[in-house]
């Protein structure tokens, strides 16, 4: 994820990355949103849970579609444990299920890892 001085980039300036990357590239399959980390010192710098976590990491998702729908952004679930990431499986929201990527479709609550060739 492209950074900045003061931390990571705005949603924006992010997508005009992968937009880069996908008209200089090419072959992207899709991108990841930016997604915050569910690992035990993460929560304890920000503070928050990681329901939280994985709120924001479904907003910043939703917006990045928002502003970029013809880029491959797909859904991505963050937890540290497997039971962290079950009641997020089980909430299925109806705004995501409607910008899902019409490109490269995942199951709800599927993550890049489950799309991955060997995953």
């Amino acid at each position: 994820m492209p950074y900045t001085a003061g931390g990571p980039s705005p949603p924006a300036v992010y997508a005009e990355a992968v937009a880069t990357y996908t008209h200089t590239i090419g072959g992207l399959d899709f991108a990841a949103p930016q997604d915050w980390m569910c690992e035990p010192f993460m929560l304890e710098r920000t503070g928050l849970s990681i329901a939280e976590h994985q709120e924001r990491t479904v907003a910043n998702y939703l917006h990045l579609r928002a502003i970029t729908p013809e880029l491959p952004f797909i859904p991505v679930l963050q937890g540290w444990h497997l039971a962290d990431r079950l009641p997020a499986l089980h909430r299925p929201d109806p705004q995501l299920q409607r910008r899902r990527p019409s490109r490269n479709p995942l199951p709800a609550g599927a993550t890049a890892v489950d799309a991955a060739p060997d995953g």
